[in-house]
């Protein structure tokens, strides 16, 4: 590891030891952008360009060019810039050679001036041989250069010196043949220069002889034998002499040959002077064959290197307390206001400067913090020890903590993210107390200090379900506000869960020393939002344990399973029976609900289309207890080697779902020396790795097994979405069409005009009060109805439920009344086949029958749908995604038909009784009172039927999407209220009674002018009111005297009075003459009823008025 190191800062010493050459053009190599991250830099370069640890380069620095060597020219001419006059050359580049069917010369340099022979050409002969023509001297290089293979070549030559020349291969001197070449221009061996302004080409010769040549470009004529077939890379000439020094790094130093240009003519002016068809390929991939290239890590650090020494010592950027400090300047003070709902107050830090280095100072947040969490901090600021006597202390902390958490910190609009982090410290260290305290009681136990071990024991239990429940109430969904401000997201609740399993691991420890307390050996508990058993198992008892949460929908089972080769050539997972045969096991798992909230694939709120996490969190970890040899000594667990587990976890989204895997949580760069880093990007990822976990998805189904080879991880799993905008589409069920709707409205109608008018009209009869019940509960069913099917948003899931409840109670309400209407018949027929029972019990029966059908028209309904919503409960609703408020139709038999079947069965078993008795006692009736029962019968089968058919069929669309059962429920809808309104209404018999009284009075006005006013209600035991003609108040007085002092046994009837008023009247009025027979009043002859009663005629004798000219004369 050492080594590692070492090497590291080699290379980052050698990184910024060297530096881009002045000659790099500024195009290709621009400024770089330094941004200061959390606990980096970042170097940023243009669209285009890369970083490569000394400066931002563009991509096409690092390319190859491929010569084809076809008969079309394929070359570079050097036009962009004048060639140089040169005294010292220094050539280098890269060269890959391939072999040439038709010739064995490759040209890779050509020079001339003029039409004067070249003054540099630089060649392969024979496919292998470098040959080099330098101003007058030849010089070949014996050493071949394999075919296919990179080769670097560099040549450095003081031009004064014919022997001077350096001709390096791959790094290495090469020897050197040199000769001299015949020359006719004596004056230029004078002079050991290159003259500039000559024509430079790569990859082409230009033919020294006038001859007819293939292919021609401007002036030049082309030898296209001798084109160069293969590929060129990082070509430079620098007008001066490298050292062998410098020529052998640039063949095998990375950072060198990254960085170096040449000052004559850098690579890529060649790059932009090609022609022909050459192509250009990048990367080049030459920087493979080095050995000491940066990797990514190393290019990090070296771009913090060079941001650090363009600014000087500062402070870098930070994420403490979910504030991001931005980088200051050493010596400093920066000032951020406070996260969340704090107003008016702000948070400081210091920037200071220690030597050539700056530190941030610790936060001043006290400006930030609610006064609560304040009293929270003095009330646990008091030293805790690991110290044995210390554990109840730490026990009344921890539940101090613990109620205090319980309540909802958010409801003040106070709270922000700092004071949730500052619990989480608090959570931390009073764990971190705990589990020292255990650490160093497995070193100073002895069996002298039972009764110490025992209290620690017992305080440790209380202290792990404080402690649970704190962390419980923090992740709960109502401090989601608070979780959102957190920065960078999901770091924290990292360090909760590292708690948390700190903590359990912890009692894990008590349980596999001291199993004897706890039944089983089992611990579990069980909070809003956590659920954990910890059990201590045998290897035997571990194959077949099993732990599920219907919560969470998870289930956790271990198996011993072979390894058995199947057809697709896969393996299932192993596990060794030998090893740890006879162990004892600590299993603990815990179950988190709200999890994958706060530590998502993405930001918060956020879907992406890959890696979404689409289950709950489950951590399990398994402990082997290690063996000990001394029996005065605790045992402690230690990890071991990886079992099969299989997790069953249920998907919280089932639409839009593809590609499940099963991951695990990997936290080890959240913390760095057990210290919580301080970073402004997370350090937590979900891992997928298929070695470890794969999936087995269950088809048609809302779950998934994950099959892990695991002792110690966090589970869960991630699902792509198709589409990350997409939404479930709207599957609600439309069980009513407009023929429903049309029906409906038809029969709220008649039943809405049945009821007015048995109110207006006072029906008073025992059959009308039902009459009116039974229209109320039809028209309220139908609006409710429509309410459940379509109206009610399903998001308000107590108001949807709320209106399946009353939709139920209706409907159900609506048969109870029918069979009240079949009571009530019953009871009129009953009554008039036995007219003294009747008589005697009327009063009585009239009172106590109305409570009667209010007990079973609305109290019966509401107790059955009571009881059958308490003992479905969840199963009583439909689901929420079908947006209808209703009852669950699923289990339409138990909870739609069967009620309504029992009392259906009611009703009919009265009708048959009723009929038998209107059968046995129908001729001691006249025909009329026959006709009104038959009538009435009539009325409550074709209800029971039609309104049976009308619900059935509004149901029937939820199982049959059918148009036809939307129209045939419109249909008998409305023949159901028609029905309602010809039954109770016009067939009624009270009706026709008032309507015929009142067409009689009618026609006694038109007839006499006599104002007359009769009541149906007489048979009621009301008074009737008939109003005579004029007639004198004396005549008056002597006639109603006389009527009071006859005898009852000689009371004259109603038509007798009549007759003698009205006979009087004649005799004394001489202005109005009127016979009896002309009026033709037909009078209704009264039994009982109509007996006059001394105490009666008397009143009305005094409310006679003698100045009136018509008497109204009441009898009773």
């Amino acid at each position: 590891m050492r080594i590692v190191f070492f090497l590291h800062y080699i290379i980052i010493v050698t990184i910024n030891r060297f530096y881009l050459t002045n000659t790099c053009n500024s195009i290709y190599y621009p400024p770089t952008e330094c941004i200061d991250k959390l606990d980096h830099y970042e170097c940023i370069c243009r669209q285009g360009q890369l970083w490569n640890g000394y400066s931002c380069v563009a991509d096409a620095v690092d390319s190859r060019l491929v010569f084809n060597g076809s008969y079309f020219p394929s070359y570079i001419e050097l036009d962009s810039k004048t060639f140089p006059r040169i005294s010292e050359l220094t050539i280098s580049f890269w060269i890959r050679i391939w072999p040439k069917l038709d010739s064995l010369y490759h040209t890779i340099l050509y020079y001339k001036i003029d039409d004067h022979p070249p003054v540099l050409l630089v060649s392969i002969i024979d496919n292998s041989r470098l040959h080099i023509e330098l101003l007058n001297h030849i010089y070949d290089v014996s050493t071949p250069l394999p075919m296919n293979q990179w080769h670097h070549v560099s040549i450095a030559h003081h031009l004064s010196r014919s022997e001077g020349i350096k001709i390096m291969i791959n790094g290495s001197l090469v020897v050197v043949l040199i000769s001299s070449k015949l020359s006719s221009h004596d004056k230029r061996n004078h002079h050991a220069i290159i003259s500039s302004g000559g024509d430079f080409f790569v990859g082409q010769t230009i033919r020294t002889i006038n001859v007819t040549s293939i292919s021609t470009t401007e002036d030049f004529e082309f030898d296209t034998q001798r084109a160069f077939y293969g590929e060129i890379a990082f070509l430079n000439l620098w007008q001066k002499v490298l050292s062998e020094h410098e020529l052998s790094q640039l063949a095998t130093d990375c950072h060198v040959q990254r960085q170096e240009c040449g000052d004559a003519v850098p690579w890529m002016d060649f790059v932009n002077d090609i022609k022909g068809g050459i192509k250009i390929h990048w990367p080049s991939g030459l920087y493979s064959l080095f050995s000491n290239c940066p990797t990514q890590p190393m290019l990090h650090e070296s771009c913090n290197n060079y941001c650090r020494k363009l600014e000087g010592p500062h402070c870098k950027n930070e994420s403490q307390l979910s504030i991001i400090w931005q980088k200051a300047a050493a010596g400093e003070k920066v000032v951020k206001h406070c996260p969340g709902h704090v107003k008016n107050g702000s948070a400081y830090r210091t920037c200071r400067r220690i030597e050539q280095i700056a530190l941030w100072t610790n936060i001043d947040y006290n400006e930030c913090t609610h006064p609560l969490i304040n009293a929270i901090d003095q009330e646990l600021e008091t030293p805790i020890t690991s110290n044995k006597e210390d554990m109840i202390a730490l026990r009344d902390k921890c539940e101090f903590l613990a109620d205090v958490t319980t309540m909802n910190l958010t409801t003040t609009q106070l709270y922000s993210t700092i004071d949730l982090i500052l619990l989480i410290e608090q959570i931390e260290r009073l764990t971190n107390i705990l589990t020292s305290h255990f650490d160093s009681l497995t070193q100073w136990y002895s069996p002298a200090y039972e009764h110490f071990y025992t209290a620690d024991v017992n305080a440790t239990l209380s202290i792990h379900r404080y402690l649970v429940e704190t962390i419980s109430n923090l992740i709960d969904e109502r401090y989601l506000s608070l979780w959102i401000g957190t920065n960078p997201l999901g770091n924290d609740f990292i360090r909760l869960l590292t708690a948390l399993q700190s903590i359990t691991m912890t009692l894990g420890q008590v349980l596999v020393n001291d199993c004897k307390q706890f039944p089983g050996c089992v611990h579990n508990i069980y909070t809003p939002n956590i659920n954990q058993t910890i059990n201590i198992l045998n290897r035997q008892d571990l194959n077949s344990f099993s732990y599920e949460n219907i919560d969470t929908q998870t289930k956790v089972g271990f198996m011993n399973i072979k390894k058995i080769p199947n057809n697709n050539n896969r393996t299932t997972l192993n596990y060794d029976d030998k090893n740890n045969g006879s162990g004892w096991y600590s299993v603990s798992i815990t179950s988190i609900r709200t999890a994958h909230l706060y530590i998502p694939n993405l930001r918060l709120g956020r879907i992406s289309k890959y890696d979404n996490i689409n289950s709950h969190v489950i951590s399990i970890d398994i402990k082997l207890r290690k063996p000990i040899q001394q029996t005065d000594r605790l045992s402690t667990l230690v990890p071991i080697s990886n079992i099969p587990v299989f997790i069953t976890m249920g998907y919280l989204k089932y639409d839009n779902i593809s590609g499940n895997q099963c991951v695990y949580l990997d936290t080890t760069n959240v913390f760095t020396n057990k210290q919580y880093k301080t970073t402004l990007f997370r350090q937590w990822a979900w891992q997928s790795l298929p070695s470890t976990c794969k999936i087995n998805a269950i088809p048609m189904s809302d779950k998934a097994t994950c099959s892990c080879l695991i002792s110690n991880a966090t589970i869960a799993i991630t699902s792509d979405m198709f589409d990350p905008k997409w939404r479930p589409p709207e599957s609600r069920m439309y069980l009513f069409g407009i023929f429903s709707y049309i029906g409906s409205f038809i029969h709220i109608l008649f039943a809405l005009l049945t009821l007015i008018m048995l109110n207006y009209l006072r029906t008073h009869s025992s059959a009308a009060y039902i009459h009116k019940h039974y229209s109320f509960v039809l028209c309220c069913s139908q609006v409710i109805l429509i309410l459940a099917f379509n109206g009610i948003p399903s998001k308000h899931l107590f108001l949807c439920r709320a209106v399946a409840f009353t939709a139920h109670f209706f409907i159900l309400s609506s048969y109870c009344w029918l069979m009240n209407e079949a009571f009530n018949l019953y009871i009129q027929i009953t009554y008039s086949t036995h007219p003294a029972v009747a008589g005697a019990n009327a009063a009585l029966s009239d009172a106590a029958s109305k409570y009667r059908f209010l007990g079973m028209g609305y109290i019966l309904p509401f107790c059955i749908v009571t009881l059958l919503a308490s003992i479905k409960k969840s199963t009583y609703f439909l689901p929420v995604k079908l947006h209808l408020c209703f009852i669950d139709l699923d289990d339409w038999f138990k909870i739609y038909f069967m009620p309504i079947l029992g009392i259906i069965f009611i009703t009919i078993m009265v009708m048959i009784f009723s009929a038998k008795q209107h059968h046995e006692s129908s001729y001691t009736k006249n025909e009329k009172a026959n006709e009104v029962i038959v009538t009435y019968t009539g009325g409550i089968w074709s209800q029971l039927f039609l309104i049976t058919v009308s619900w059935s069929l509004a149901i029937f669309p939820y199982f049959y999407d059918e148009t036809i059962l939307r129209l045939l429920h419109g249909f008998f809808s409305s023949l159901q209220g028609g029905f309602l309104f010809l039954s109770f209404f016009l067939f009624n018999d009270e009706i026709r009674r008032h309507y015929r009284d009142r067409r009689r009075q009618l026609r006694r006005i038109q007839l006499t002018e006599v104002p007359y006013r009769t009541s149906s209600a007489e048979s009621d035991g009301q008074r009737s009111s008939i109003v005579v003609p004029a007639v004198t108040p004396q005549l008056l007085v002597e006639t109603t005297n006389s009527i009071v002092t006859t005898t009852p046994a000689k009371v004259t009837s109603v038509a007798s009075v009549f007759t003698n008023l009205l006979t009087k009247n004649r005799s004394c009025s001489s202005t109005r003459h009127y016979d009896y027979e002309e009026m033709k009043w037909t009078l209704r002859r009264k039994s009982s009823d109509e007996i006059l009663t001394s105490r009666e005629v008397i009143t009305n004798k005094n409310a006679i008025s003698k100045d009136a000219k018509d008497y109204r004369v009441t009898v009773v």
